[in-house]
């Protein structure tokens, strides 16, 4: 937790406004039964079976920005002979203004970009040109033409964690994956919710995490959800704003309830958000 403060208030030493403020969910529990021989899986959330992480550490980070207030963390935690190891790890905010409906991140060999949730399977067109001619909102339009925020659209979905400290099992180090072309909501997902915005993002870690020593780019998911929120702000979207869908996860278990009861109390209309799983 001291290593996660000091790499986090580095990174975003200037957009702070204030001291990181940590919370810690479940209990660390010794996964040595839960893991393949290997040590070489994939996790994937709300998908994979193999890895259940039992303990989760919560950050909630405050800024300077005109746009919203913090970016809360969530980073799951996998303990193995009183060691940690980091999981994927998600990022949330929200921003009071309207966004029509759910958009998800896509990419291609080159580029990253949003569309809408509802087009993101299409057999009919694929993705970029869904993202071409297909997109009606003028904030995500012009996200997607500003490479100063798609460039950060897509965190990293893999990462090796080194010196694990798993001798017993022959091992140095542990790979940690999201399979993110089959991952429904990409690695970035803007969802409406009651005339505000709620900005998610996620990523498996930066190079250099080794066990108690958890890494991750900070600094781009903030700049992906500066971008995004100026751009939403600027071009705010009244309409069918009860088409909001959260791709749950533990994770997403524990960051969103008290957003979405602090979104509740404020004066605007509250569509139902749907569960899709």
């Amino acid at each position: 937790m001291e290593y996660l403060n000091k790499y986090m208030s580095k990174r975003l030493k200037k957009v702070l406004s204030g001291p990181i403020q940590f919370n810690v969910y479940g209990r660390p529990t010794n996964m040595h039964e839960a893991l393949p021989e290997a040590l070489n899986f994939k996790y994937i959330p709300s998908i994979s079976t193999e890895y259940q992480p039992q303990e989760y550490v919560f950050a909630r980070i405050p800024v300077n920005n005109p746009h919203f207030r913090y970016m809360d963390t969530v980073i799951p935690v996998l303990t193995q002979g009183g060691k940690s190891v980091q999981g994927i790890a998600t990022f949330v905010t929200f921003i009071p203004a309207p966004i029509r409906e759910t958009f998800v991140e896509r990419s291609t060999l080159f580029s990253n970009f949003l569309i809408p949730l509802r087009l993101a399977d299409s057999k009919d067109h694929a993705p970029k040109e869904v993202r071409d001619s297909m997109i009606e909102s003028v904030a995500v339009n012009a996200i997607n033409k500003d490479s100063g925020i798609t460039t950060f659209l897509h965190g990293d979905h893999s990462c090796s964690v080194d010196n694990t400290g798993f001798i017993a099992l022959g091992q140095s180090s542990y790979k940690l994956k999201i399979n993110h072309k089959h991952y429904p909501p990409g690695m970035f997902t803007i969802v409406p919710y009651g005339g505000n915005t709620i900005l998610i993002a996620k990523e498996a870690g930066e190079m250099g995490a080794a066990a108690d020593k958890p890494r991750y780019y900070f600094k781009w998911r903030y700049q992906a959800m500066e971008g995004i929120a100026r751009h939403i702000s600027e071009n705010p979207e009244q309409g069918n704003e009860d088409k909001g869908f959260f791709f749950l996860d533990p994770s997403l278990e524990i960051i969103l309830p008290p957003l979405l009861k602090h979104l509740h109390i404020l004066p605007t209309p509250h569509p139902k958000v749907d569960d899709a799983r």
